[in-house]
């Protein structure tokens, strides 16, 4: 999001979840954009020192979005 590219994880929080949500009720919770979406918000709760929940997020993704995610 264009808070998390301004530096702000926080603001891009609520955002995220938004759409993460949206998108696991119409994609289902593996398809690419929603594990994409899912990535960019465990990037977000990292930056922000919630390592315990951006764990839990990042830790089922597929190697290439983690590792896509942490990069940022």
């Amino acid at each position: 999001t264009l808070h998390m590219k301004r530096g702000d994880p926080a603001a891009a929080e609520p955002l995220l979840r938004q759409a993460y949500e949206i998108h696991v009720a119409k994609e289902g919770p593996t398809h690419v954009n929603t594990m994409s979406i899912r990535a960019e918000l465990g990037s977000s709760l990292a930056q922000q020192g919630k390592h315990a929940e951006a764990i839990t997020l990042l830790e089922s993704l597929p190697v290439q979005e983690t590792v896509e995610a942490i990069a940022e």
